[in-house]
């Protein structure tokens, strides 16, 4: 029987000039799942909004799913946001008194019932299976000019950030632990 796994491997952030993606998210989730992703403001309900709270385009989502090697159960699924820098101070995830990027991702594994070839004279909504969702805080350094190096041995010119995760949750899991998770980049 195929699974509904949604494991949180991990997070990259990368706010350099070239940089393609500026945060990357990774999870195992179980194989050939459908997904969905949201991000929303930091309280975790509000819309991503600019000046006079009008909605905001700000943030491309992209993602890719690959098969994993010796799993036949699970695929890795990484979620790639691209945020438009030159509207980020004007939206409701920027904090300008403290330079943080502070938004709120949520990623659910769903089912849609009219899939299954089924037809119903009303179309139902997909149910949510399984769900992650979670706090990202991202401190901006904009007065540090340094060196990235990634993990292939190249480099450019990037911003200071430190990241700050609050993970609320995967609703199948009972015994979530609620701490705060953090995970420090840049030098």
């Amino acid at each position: 029987m195929r699974n509904w796994d949604l494991n949180y491997i991990g997070m990259d952030v990368d706010f350099g000039i070239d940089s393609p993606h500026e945060i990357e998210l990774q999870y195992e989730m179980g194989i050939n799942r459908q997904y969905e992703v949201e991000l929303l403001a930091f309280d975790c309900e509000s819309q991503i909004t600019g000046i006079l709270n009008r909605p905001l385009s700000i943030i491309n989502i992209t993602s890719n799913v690959d098969s994993i090697e010796s799993d036949d159960d699970h695929e890795m699924l990484t979620l790639q946001y691209d945020l438009d820098k030159s509207l980020l101070s004007s939206s409701n995830i920027w904090n300008t008194e403290t330079n943080e990027v502070q938004l709120c991702s949520v990623v659910r594994l769903i089912y849609n019932p009219d899939s299954d070839g089924e037809t119903g004279e009303e179309e139902e909504e997909p149910w949510i299976i399984t769900q992650d969702k979670r706090k990202i805080n991202i401190y901006v350094d904009l007065s540090v000019g340094f060196t990235v190096g990634g993990d292939d041995g190249t480099s450019g010119a990037g911003f200071g950030f430190e990241i700050e995760l609050e993970p609320l949750g995967n609703s199948t899991d009972g015994d979530y632990d609620k701490s705060d998770r953090e995970e420090e980049v840049g030098g």
